[in-house]
């Protein structure tokens, strides 16, 4: 997994039109798998794992497998530093121009200084016994996939502490083809 991982990574720093573009995504559809791949490890971790879809349903385009990983990445980095008894909470919604989600945990936090550096490769928080084992490449493969997507990732605090990462994705992106000389 890790060297996939690496191989991901390469591949989108390389061609960030790597990820396929695909039209009618369902952020409901989304959210609802990926809290049904992660519910039983939650469960195991003895954290709660909340999911909220949204009352009407926001449908965008873009790579779904792609932006199912993202979601996974980081529900896994949730669940990693959300003690048991915590709470993770999945949501998402819309604006007239975004599809967001958003994964909220009730961890450790990753402090103000450190938030733009763990989106970077290899780059992991620093905090004692909360430091678990990986390469530090998940949230690196969470921003670039966000990037090709003309989307942003947001890192802030849930209430009062932990964790939320705030996705947005453009509901209609512009066509980036390139022209090629015949």
């Amino acid at each position: 997994a890790m060297m996939d991982d690496m191989l991901l990574l390469t591949r989108l720093e390389r061609d960030p039109m790597a990820i396929e573009d695909g039209r009618g995504i369902s952020l409901r559809f989304l959210l609802a798998g990926q809290d049904l791949a992660f519910r039983e490890k939650a469960a195991g971790a003895g954290v709660q794992l909340q999911t909220v879809l949204p009352e009407v349903d926001v449908v965008f385009g873009g790579d779904e497998r792609r932006l199912a990983q993202v979601l996974g990445n980081l529900l896994d980095n949730a669940l990693k530093f959300t003690p048991e008894g915590g709470t993770v909470t999945l949501e998402g919604g819309g604006t007239s121009r975004w599809a967001w989600f958003a994964v909220t945990d009730t961890g450790s936090g990753i402090p103000p200084a450190e938030r733009e550096r763990v989106l970077g490769k290899f780059y992991q928080v620093q905090k004692g016994n909360d430091r678990t084992a990986g390469l530090g490449l998940g949230l690196a493969i969470c921003q670039h996939v966000i990037l090709a997507h003309d989307g942003e990732i947001e890192i802030g605090e849930g209430e009062g502490y932990g964790t939320r990462i705030m996705v947005r994705i453009p509901k209609e992106r512009d066509s980036k083809q390139e022209v090629q000389d015949g």
